[in-house]
């Protein structure tokens, strides 16, 4: 099989209409088949086992967490991070069988090609009970309670597998985060180059971290958060694997790939800096076009902050 069809095998598997909400039969299923593929991959193991049980109120949360040896095990690791439960029992293939498929694949080629440092492949349980209380989520969890060394920086996956709703643009995938570092802006760039993945960088203060890079966020350190936003099938029924670009999944794959090559090469500077330079450069060569222009200028903060308003009033993103 071909990277695509390797992708969509993954998300087919993962999402059935049964779902992988906390406590199912679904979510044990998937925590298996995980877990297996991590032993088949020669994964070591972050802990005893892949396995990380936390108990979050009546909630037994497991984060299935890995590590890809580098070169370098005294580096401080990267962390790919995708959470693996879903909504209530909604087949979940966007949400987030999507960014499990790619860390599984980016596993592979890491355990083929170490990169300098490790690299900890975490599928994170909790994340929809975001929406409740964030500091319940398994990604929080994990880093106050089971993990055991610094991380150099977290990258995050979540509704990484449909095309963008916006005619001319389905190539895109949002990035948020890159205030976090000013080292971002170079490493985007040249993992973007030739990876038919085209970034639109924005403030996660858009989306106010809707996801498992909530706690880097709150803690200042380096991370990037890729989603391609929601759409018409987000926490529906319908989000299933037959409506996902597995192309468009493969070609960020790749360019995540480079960029942790890259990153695991280059340590980010620690500490946040003002972006909108290097945002306005990507929304300019990426995303502007694609929209005709749309009668917006795009010079300043105050016009990516009307951008922003215009996607999200006439966009299901």
């Amino acid at each position: 099989m071909n990277a695509s069809e390797d992708l969509q095998e993954h998300v087919k598997i993962l999402a059935t209409n049964e779902g992988r909400a906390i406590g199912t039969h679904g979510h044990e299923r998937a925590r298996k088949y995980l877990t297996a593929n991590l032993n088949h991959l020669g994964m070591t193991p972050y802990g005893k086992t892949f396995e990380l049980e936390n108990q979050t109120n009546d909630l037994s949360l497991v984060n299935i967490i890995a590590i890809a040896p580098g070169l370098d095990s005294q580096a401080s690791p990267i962390l790919l991070g995708a959470h693996y439960d879903t909504f209530e029992s909604y087949p979940g293939a966007d949400d987030n069988a999507a960014g499990v498929a790619i860390l599984l694949e980016i596993a592979k080629s890491l355990i083929q090609s170490p990169a300098s440092c490790d690299v900890i492949i975490a599928f994170f349980d909790g994340e929809e009970l975001g929406g409740i209380h964030k500091d319940m989520m398994g990604s929080t969890k994990f880093y106050y309670e089971q993990s055991t060394r610094p991380i150099r920086c977290g990258l995050i996956l979540d509704l990484v597998g449909h095309d963008v709703p916006i005619p001319n643009l389905e190539n895109i995938m949002f990035v948020t985060g890159m205030e976090s570092s000013s080292s971002w802006s170079n490493l985007l760039r040249e993992a973007e180059a030739d990876s038919g993945i085209k970034w639109a960088a924005v403030l996660d203060s858009y989306v106010n971290s809707p996801s498992d890079h909530y706690v880097y966020v709150q803690n200042n350190l380096p991370y990037l958060f890729f989603s391609c936003g929601r759409w018409a099938h987000y926490h529906s029924q319908t989000d299933t694997y037959e409506k996902l670009n597995y192309v468009k999944m493969a070609h960020f794959k790749n360019a995540l790939l480079n960029l942790v090559y890259s990153t695991a090469n280059q340590l980010p500077i620690l500490g946040g800096y003002d972006s909108t330079k290097d945002e306005l450069i990507f929304l300019k060569k990426n995303l502007l076009p694609g929209l005709g222009n749309a009668d917006i200028p795009l010079e300043s903060r105050q016009d990516i902050n009307e951008l922003a308003r215009f996607l999200l009033g006439n966009f299901d993103i």
